[in-house]
């Protein structure tokens, strides 16, 4: 699992999307901790549908509203991903594209 800060991450986002899409997944840091998973859609997957353009948009405001139900995140009328809560016992290592 990579490591991402919500600052270089919203730039970035259609970047991140496609490599979710192809199956890489990241875990968002606000203020240093982790506060959400990007990762690739599976069929199982509920959720509120989001666009990208209003993940990025309103970033901090999805991050937050996905401790209580995850979003699947829609890009040119295609599922490609998913962002939810971290589980609780997630651990990462910060590297230097969190920074």
């Amino acid at each position: 699992m990579h490591v991402v800060g919500s600052r270089q991450l919203r730039p970035r986002l259609p970047a991140y999307l496609q490599r979710a899409e192809r199956g890489d997944e990241f875990i968002i840091l606000v203020n240093g901790r982790a506060a959400a998973v990007l990762r690739p859609f599976r069929m199982d997957d509920e959720g509120a549908l989001i666009s990208s353009q209003l993940l990025r948009d309103e970033l901090h405001k999805a991050i937050a509203s996905v401790r209580t139900s995850p979003l699947i995140v829609i890009r040119y009328t295609r599922v490609v991903a998913v962002i939810e809560a971290p589980p609780a016992s997630l651990q990462y290592k910060r590297t230097e594209e969190a920074s």
